[in-house]
């Protein structure tokens, strides 16, 4: 009777122990299946982020080329002024000469 006993409860330990480790095999593939996910989101969305921040650096670019030939536009136009006042302060110099 005890040696049938024991049988007995050996089967069932041995049947849950089976079972118990079918459902552990189970959550490890789960949780590798969610880390898939996690890991494939993650490369998704800093994609994404890397894409954003590559358009905002050009344009960023853009605007900074564009400032610079702005800058470069107003110097131009702030020498040819200088230049104009020069010629106009020696043609009224010439005139009060002669005055």
């Amino acid at each position: 009777m005890d040696a049938a006993t024991k049988r007995k409860s050996s089967e069932i330990l041995l049947s849950v122990s089976e079972g118990i480790h079918l459902q552990l095999q189970n959550v490890e593939s789960q949780i590798q299946t969610d880390i898939g996910k996690l890991t494939s989101l993650s490369k998704s969305k800093r994609k994404r982020l890397e894409t954003r921040f590559e358009e905002q650096q050009e344009q960023l670019s853009l605007i900074h080329q564009k400032f610079k030939e702005d800058i470069h536009h107003h110097l131009q136009s702030c020498q040819s002024t200088i230049e104009e006042l020069e010629a106009h302060q020696i043609e009224l110099k010439g005139t009060v000469k002669k005055q």
